[in-house]
């Protein structure tokens, strides 16, 4: 994502969160300039999207896993304290919820800054920079088909606040689908980065035969310390939520993996996502796993 790094080490530090819901757009927020304040650095993410939840059918009939959501944008901004504003008007965008079995997960909502309050949850003066919400994450349908992935959001608008100072935005990351009961076909997985908030794996699947397969895995390496490969979940087990990894003075969130697909009994939850990052797919079963959360958004903001 944005490298932090390198901050003075006298630097003073506002996290504003959000939560998970299927039905508030975003947390409102405000926050005032200190009088010290020399330069101030933004980061904002947009709120993840939730999976889809894995298809439901009975034991011998084939059933493919929920798709895993999408993240949301993410924005950084970095200006000279003289050129801003005394007061910023905060949207933090809440994480989409899981969908129950068989059906779509809910999308995450929009983080922004506003130099006046909002109402219904948008700016009134145009907002100086926005991180867009994640996707959904599709559904697995009995038969056999594979949920579909969250789709990329709309890319996120960074805005040089009285065009001084700069201002980078990085777009959202997909989600990737569920497994087919064709096969069965493992949740499609995906490598990890530190570019942003990650997309989430799709879920397992289970055939007509009652095979079963797993809920899509994550690899790569983040830092020599965090895993090279976490699985998704199998034989019905949950998948792995998403985690936080420290460094540098800045929180990087890994992606989430699908539940396990089950022939027999109930599919596995989809992994929850963290700080923007999307929900992932809930595994087949008799009854599907449901989708996992998508990670609340989240702005932080430097002043030094």
């Amino acid at each position: 994502m944005f490298d932090l790094s390198n901050l003075p080490a006298r630097h003073a530090v506002w996290r504003f969160p959000a939560y998970v819901s299927s039905s508030t757009i975003s947390v409102n927020y405000s926050w005032s300039k200190p009088k010290s304040a020399q330069w101030v650095v933004m980061v904002l993410r947009g709120g993840g999207g939730g999976g889809g939840g894995g298809a439901s059918a009975a034991s011998g009939v084939a059933k493919g896993g929920g798709g895993g959501g999408s993240s949301g944008g993410n924005v950084m901004h970095i200006s000279p304290a003289i050129l801003l504003p005394d007061t910023f008007y905060i949207d933090v965008g809440c994480g989409g919820t899981g969908a129950a079995a068989g059906a779509t997960g809910a999308n995450g909502g929009s983080t922004r800054l506003s130099h006046a309050p909002s109402t219904n949850g948008a700016p009134v003066f145009g907002g100086a920079f926005a991180g867009t919400a994640g996707g959904l994450g599709g559904f697995g349908a009995s038969g056999g088909t594979a949920g579909n992935g969250g789709g990329q959001g709309s890319t996120p608008t960074a805005v040089n606040v009285g065009g001084f100072g700069s201002a980078s935005a990085g777009v959202s990351e997909v989600g990737t689908a569920g497994g087919s009961g064709t096969g069965p076909t493992a949740g499609t997985a995906i490598s990890a980065s530190v570019a942003g908030s990650p997309g989430a794996t799709g879920g397992g699947a289970a055939s007509a035969a009652n095979a079963v397969s797993s809920g899509g895995a994550w690899s790569g390496v983040l830092r020599p310390w965090v895993p090279s490969t976490v699985p998704g979940g199998s034989g019905g087990g949950d998948g792995v939520d998403g985690f936080i990894v420290y460094y540098g003075g800045r929180a990087y969130p890994t992606p989430a993996t699908g539940g396990g697909g089950a022939a027999t009994v109930v599919g596995g939850r989809g992994g929850h996502g963290q700080l923007g990052g999307g929900g992932a797919g809930g595994g087949a079963g008799t009854t599907g796993g449901r989708g996992g959360d998508g990670g609340p958004g989240l702005v932080e903001i430097w002043a030094f």
